[in-house]
């Protein structure tokens, strides 16, 4: 009795201490042990062109996910018993070493089903599941078709699960793709436009508090706190997917024309600095094209004689000469100080020439003299606010400041050559912000890729104004240095950019490129470059182009200049940009869409295209585009050739690289939005019938179902709750 006694009093004693003493701090711990908070990620925001077409955004899918938690959930309800196809055919060693441990022996068991259908070894695959106690990926972010053999290939084994993530897709291909930018697995920027702005993309996460049970399952419990993710807001960009698709494919032709190394173009706006467009391209052995960078802004070169218009409009503004001072070219030889002399192109050897003709004829002397009546100090002065030798302010990352040298006392030679483009470095956009100060009227302007930021809910928070840095020459001589330009093109060097409706002027450029290392200048290697705007009397667009290395015939007049001519010709005939010329002098040499009845044309037939003509013919058009494959060229395209279809209407075009669909291949489109849904289905080669709107609640074919390629899935869409 008496040790009843005590047994009893020193449990209660010891229940009271639990329960009333330590209660709350073994409350505290409970409450550390089964609850918690769950992450939830915000969707990323999407980026859009200027007519807002979509270059960048996300759609749902899913991962294949273990989960040492839910082996340990497993293992504790019932020994792991795979039955069927799954039951794995486990080594007898493995056997022998797991017996009697359920969680171990249960992951040896799930390793063993799932390697076959991820092809690979159960061993190596073991090893990964225990190198990741809590959390594995197998495959993350899968395609559609993908996800389908998961989902309709059979029960996952304990542990495993599908997990809904967001993978970023670019509807449009690789258009813009070095501007846009791109995002890792986890879904960080990586460059682009992605990475400078992706403060405001990325948007802000939320949480939801969490309570896991005794089997170590957690629950989301909202009752009990949470906070929304709040999305990303939507870039609109200043970019044109039309004319980003008509200078890349513009750009690629004459890369192939002249087998070059690549090329870069810049196509803007000078009145407000937006760009348009910007294309770079780079290709590497066998002529295959290479992942490239935005190498109109990270990349320097010299400009050669597209840097002849510094100094003239220099000596314009201060009054030290007019377009008809008489210059000495010194019938094409020049001796200046010690070393070489300078020369003129060997085509033009002339002694006394007014100032207008020795830009027009490109004069390395000319320009070398006017360099010198300015002096070193003015003249690099004005070339700085011009916006040479520092980054022009772009929103992208990686820009480059170029390199202008301050000549010193007794250095005329350097001020020389300076003054006809050597020795100084320079990136295309600033060399495009330069002549769009000439455009304008004098003044420089900051270019921007940016126009607009909307929130989830279409609502514009953020508009981006054009900015003017700083006015660096009157109206009056910048309209002085487009008449002299305009003759350049007219009657000079560059007469391959002129066009019989429409005034043009410009400057082209053959630079000799650097010997890396070793100073002095490369034999053979060239750079063609042209810069160029229009109409004269008040321009609205300026472009530059560039063309690295290209073989046989390298001067930028007869290279670069023609890229030019057919980027503004194309713009002015698709009525899409700001010219527009008359129909009789430049017709279309087809139809484009013909109109068949009240709203309806037929649509263009595009097979054997290149990917960028492609798109740029059905863009102005009118129809959106979605890409499958990532070939070179169109082999064949949904809806087929000269049908009838309203403009806004779908169109999907397959590449050489199309994807081949497997059996079973329709993805699971209900609960997700019309767009993410129509992104799926493009991914595998799927077209798509849209009834309604909102989300989709039925579709037809049922998600599993065989499939063609090119075959129309229905999707039956429900805006209400």
């Amino acid at each position: 009795m008496l040790l009843g006694i005590v047994f009893w009093t020193v449990l209660i004693a010891r229940l009271a201490n639990l329960q009333i003493v330590d209660h709350q701090k073994y409350l505290e711990e409970a409450d550390q042990q089964h609850w918690g908070r769950m992450a939830l990620p915000a969707e990323r925001g999407a980026i859009l062109d200027r007519h807002h077409r979509l270059l960048a955004h996300n759609i749902t899918c899913k991962s294949l996910v273990v989960r040492s938690s839910d082996l340990a959930a497993a293992a504790r309800e019932k020994r792991p018993r795979l039955k069927g196809p799954e039951r794995p055919a486990l080594p007898i060693r493995l056997a022998e070493a797991y017996r009697g441990r359920p969680a171990d022996s249960l992951m040896v068991c799930v390793a063993c089903a799932l390697a076959p259908r991820l092809d690979t070894d159960t061993s190596s695959l073991l090893a990964r599941m225990r190198a990741k106690q809590h959390f594995l990926y197998l495959e993350r972010k899968m395609d559609a078709d993908r996800e389908s053999v998961w989902v309709h290939g059979g029960p996952l084994p304990p542990g495993a699960t599908l997990e809904p993530e967001t993978r970023r897709v670019r509807p449009l291909g690789t258009l813009a793709a070095e501007i846009v930018g791109s995002t890792d697995i986890d879904g960080r920027p990586l460059g682009g436009v992605e990475k400078r702005y992706d403060d405001d993309l990325r948007g802000s996460s939320g949480w939801v508090k969490t309570f896991r049970d005794g089997r170590w399952v957690e629950h989301q419990i909202p009752e009990r706190g949470m906070r929304a993710p709040v999305a990303g807001y939507t870039l609109e960009l200043t970019l044109d997917a039309a004319s980003q698709a008509i200078v890349e494919e513009r750009l690629h032709s004459a890369i192939l024309e002249h087998h070059a190394k690549g090329g870069s173009v810049v196509l803007l706006d000078p009145n407000t600095g937006e760009i348009l467009a910007m294309a770079n391209e780079s290709v590497g052995p066998g002529g295959k094209p290479e992942p490239t960078r935005a190498r109109a802004i990270t990349d320097m070169l010299e400009p050669g004689s597209t840097f002849k218009m510094v100094c003239y409009a220099a000596a314009l503004e201060d009054n030290l000469i007019t377009p008809a001072t008489l210059l000495n070219c010194e019938g094409g030889t020049w001796y200046l100080g010690s070393g070489k002399p300078i020369h003129d192109d060997k085509h033009d050897h002339f002694t006394v020439v007014p100032a207008w003709y020795a830009l027009m004829k490109s004069s390395n002397i000319g320009a070398g003299k006017v360099a010198l009546k300015l002096g070193k100090d003015r003249f690099v002065d004005f070339a700085k606010a011009l916006g040479f030798g520092a980054c022009s302010g772009v929103d992208l990352p990686g820009e480059a400041p170029g390199y202008l040298a301050r000549p010193t006392a007794g250095q005329d030679r350097q001020l020389a050559t300076i003054g006809f483009g050597q020795g100084v470095s320079v990136t295309l956009m600033q060399l495009a912000m330069a002549y769009g100060a000439i455009a304008n009227g004098g003044t420089l302007m900051r270019p921007h890729l940016v126009r607009a930021l909307y929130d989830s809910r279409g609502n514009r928070v953020r508009t981006f104004e054009p900015e003017a840095v700083r006015r660096v020459m009157s109206a009056r001589t910048a309209a002085t240095m487009r008449t002299m330009l305009q003759a350049v093109v007219d009657s000079g060097t560059a007469s391959a950019a002129r066009m019989s409706w429409l005034p043009v002027g410009g400057k082209t450029g053959t630079a000799q490129k650097a010997e890396a290392n070793r100073g002095g200048y490369a034999s053979g290697r060239y750079m063609s470059l042209f810069a160029g705007f229009l109409p004269v009397d008040k321009p609205q667009l300026v472009m530059v182009t560039m063309i690295d290395e290209p073989q046989g015939t390298h001067y930028g007049g007869l290279v670069a200049a023609p890229v030019f001519k057919d980027v503004m010709e194309t713009l002015a005939r698709s009525g899409n940009g700001p010219i527009s010329p008359p129909f009789e002098v430049v017709a279309p040499e087809r139809r484009d869409a013909v109109a068949i009845s009240s709203g309806t044309v037929a649509l263009p037939d595009v097979r054997g295209e290149a990917r960028r003509a492609a798109i740029a013919r059905l863009s102005l058009a009118g129809f959106q585009v979605n890409l499958v494959g990532q070939g070179d060229r169109v082999v064949r395209q949904e809806p087929a050739p000269d049908a009838p279809q309203r403009p806004g209407q779908p169109v999907t075009l397959w590449t050489d690289e199309a994807p081949r669909l497997q059996r079973g291949s329709v993805p699971a489109l209900v609960g997700l939005s019309l767009r993410e849904a129509v992104g799926r289905l493009s991914e595998v080669a799927l077209a798509a019938r849209v009834v309604g709107g909102g989300r989709v609640v039925r579709q037809d074919p049922l998600p599993g179902s065989p499939a063609r390629p090119g075959q129309v899935v229905t999707l039956y869409a429900f805006a209400g709750q």
